[in-house]
């Protein structure tokens, strides 16, 4: 928080950079935060920016001023005119390509409340070509926010909220639509839930607001999914009635925290302009600059899903599987929990047992077989990887200890691919140290180590946060036991097709279960047998994915092997063009009766048949912009005329563009 250019008032803050096409101006009364895509200004006078115009490359006029500050904390003063803050200093920077960000330009605020003595600093993230600002607060407070609170709830007279960042749009613009993205994939089959924007509190990591044109902005947030905040305000987004302003008020920081003194960092709020239909190739653009996903591709067996893992689990059994990972086309293979002395995940879920560093030991039955298994790996051509699950019972304040169990497997055995679970980010200073762990071993690792942020329950980062560490491991459903979801290719493809249009679904690590494990009492009130999609079918799913092979391989028969191994390959075949560029959903919904799939600009479509499609037509114009020819490279379907026919129902087909 220490202030690197200190001042006094608002004077003697003239600062200036130019940097490719971005360019930063201060004069200490005003800032400007512009590249060639977007504009933004902002009035200082109260020693804390308050937005005063936001325009598009073309000079279009998307805000107008508004009536305070564009943040704030709960219960803590905020700036205004009659009582401002001081602006204490200034700092502009350009940062190059990290393992955590891409190349771009900062703008730094440091600013102080005089009569409670808070510290703020106050970042604006600027990426060269992008229509996108970002900004971050940090806060360090000696006084209590001005509220009371007990197990029944927050008081205040006011108004009760913090505020990452807001915007009050220009006359004709106004907020349209938001998107909410469920984390719990034990308790939701759908993981997107769109919100029509009526009313003054709408829920979700996205708000779009538009014109008639539409033309407009929208926000990100960078958070966790709605239902899993720690935030006191019950809603992500507020608009003002009176004026129409927009507020981003997710901090991910309670008042109790901010109170104690502790530097709080709040997360990352980003404001995006666009012309019509710009949208979600923004959106895409931006977190494939963001987070850079490269070296996080795998098709990965986790023999979890097999649903009887810690009672197979030997070594013997792991050679098996080892040698059956590498023959069904699997990169990765990995271990589950059961390998630790400690036994199970249980232990610390169920019992709430207190970790020590003995918990995490090899049991005795593996420790001496591991150097073997790992070697196997080796020369089978699979790498290995571990399932691990930080202490959630101590809010990970042992996660130095944690990070020296990880950083011997990843120096003793070459394991760079872990798994995380049992995550519960409860507080933010839980959501620190779990994030001190994950960086420590990125950056010890010179960016080798990489992680699988298990998706299932609890309090997770979701699907706009902590992608700088690893990929999103979706959803564990099963397919060998009554459950509230188990698994279905259909269900599995409508999560996929409404997340791939705001999710890079490169960042998604997508279940293919084995169709042999089925027990058809699961499947009692379910509108069909899953196992009339054949298991092609359900391996295409993940196609233009992370496959995530959720099964125990050495059970398959040598058949179902080869057939997954066939279209293992043909993913591995596609994957650096199909990823070079961006998926997008087409076709209508999937609902067991659609035609529907993905198109890659890149030069790939997937389309399925789903069992109750009533036609397997569809016209080209209708799902792949421009001309050309297109060839079927797997599945089944005709190109004829200026259409694809997929003849059969519960069937799919892979085409690529001819060049």
């Amino acid at each position: 928080m220490k202030n690197k250019t200190s001042s006094c008032g608002t004077d003697g803050f003239d600062r200036s950079l130019n940097w490719k096409d971005i360019r930063l101006v201060c004069d200490g009364r005003t800032l400007t935060v512009e590249n060639s895509r977007i504009r933004r200004v902002f009035d200082l006078t109260a020693g804390a920016p308050s937005t005063v115009s936001l325009q598009d490359g073309r000079g279009k006029e998307l805000a107008q001023p508004g009536s305070g500050c564009d943040f704030s904390f709960a219960g803590l003063t905020p700036a205004d005119p009659e009582r401002p803050w001081r602006l204490t200093g200034i700092d502009l920077k350009v940062r190059g390509k990290s393992l955590f960000d891409g190349e771009h330009a900062e703008a730094i605020l440091f600013m102080e409340e005089p009569a409670g003595g808070t510290q703020y600093v106050r970042t604006y993230f600027i990426y060269p070509g992008l229509a996108a600002l970002g900004t971050q607060c940090v806060l360090r407070s000696p006084v209590v926010p001005n509220c009371y609170w007990s197990a029944r709830g927050l008081r205040m007279v006011r108004r009760l909220e913090s505020v990452g960042d807001a915007v009050r749009p220009a006359p004709g613009i106004r907020p349209r639509r938001a998107v909410e993205f469920l984390g719990r994939t034990d308790l939701d089959a759908v993981q997107v839930k769109e919100h029509r924007a009526l009313g003054s509190e709408l829920n979700g990591n996205l708000l779009f607001c538009r014109g008639r044109g539409g033309s407009g902005f929208f926000f990100l947030q960078e958070a966790m999914p709605s239902a899993e905040r720690r935030d006191i305000e019950p809603y992500d987004f507020r608009i003002d009635e009176e004026d129409g302003t927009v507020f981003s008020c997710t901090w991910g920081v309670t008042p109790q925290e901010a109170g104690s003194g502790a530097t709080q960092v709040s997360c990352r709020h980003v404001l995006f302009v666009h012309g019509e239909g710009e949208e979600y190739a923004l959106l895409k653009r931006y977190l494939a600059l963001r987070f850079d996903q490269r070296h996080f591709h795998s098709v990965m067996v986790n023999p979890w899903g097999c649903g009887r893992f810690p009672e197979l689990l030997s070594p013997d059994f792991l050679r098996r599987e080892i040698r059956a990972a590498s023959e069904v086309g699997a990169t990765c293979y990995q271990i589950d929990d059961g390998w630790q002395k400690g036994r199970s995940l249980a232990e610390i879920l169920v019992r709430n047992r207190h970790v020590t560093p003995g918990f995490w030991q090899l049991s005795d039955e593996l420790a001496p077989e591991f150097q073997g298994l790992i070697d196997l790996c080796r020369s089978c051509g699979v790498a290995p990887g571990l399932w691990f699950a930080p202490s959630v019972n101590c809010d990970y304040r042992d996660w130095r200890e944690s990070e020296k169990i990880l950083w011997d497997f990843y120096t003793r055995y070459g394991i760079d691919t872990f798994k995380i679970d049992g995550v519960m980010m409860r507080t933010a200073e839980a959501e620190k140290n779990l994030r001190d762990l994950l960086r420590r071993l990125r950056t010890r690792s010179r960016g080798k180590i990489c992680f699988n942020l298990d998706t299932t329950n609890g309090q997770r980062a979701g699907y706009f946060s902590f992608l700088e560490y690893g990929n999103i491991f979706l959803e564990n459903r099963y397919v060998h036991a009554p459950r509230r979801h188990n698994y279905h290719p259909e269900h599995t493809l409508r999560s996929l097709w409404r997340l791939s249009r705001y999710v890079r679904t490169q960042s998604l690590q997508i279940e293919v279960p084995w169709p042999g494990a089925v027990d058809p009492a699961a499947y009692r009130d379910c509108a069909c047998d899953p196992r009339v999609y054949p298991i092609e079918y359900w391996a295409a799913v993940a196609l233009f994915a992370n496959p995530l092979l959720w099964m125990a391989p050495s059970l398959l028969p040598e058949e179902d092997r080869a057939r997954l191994r066939k279209m293992m390959h043909l993913h591995l075949e596609i994957r650096d063009r199909l990823f070079s560029g961006e998926i997008y959903p087409v076709g209508r919904e999937p609902d067991g009766s659609a035609l529907t799939g993905f198109f890659a600009d890149a030069g790939y479509l997937l389309l399925f048949r789903e069992r109750n499609g009533k036609t397997g037509e569809i016209a080209l114009a209708d799902v792949v912009p421009g001309s050309g020819a297109w060839r079927v490279i797997a599945g089944n379907a005709r190109v004829r005329n200026e259409s694809i026919f997929l003849p059969e129902p519960a069937s799919f087909a892979l085409l690529v563009r001819e060049t």
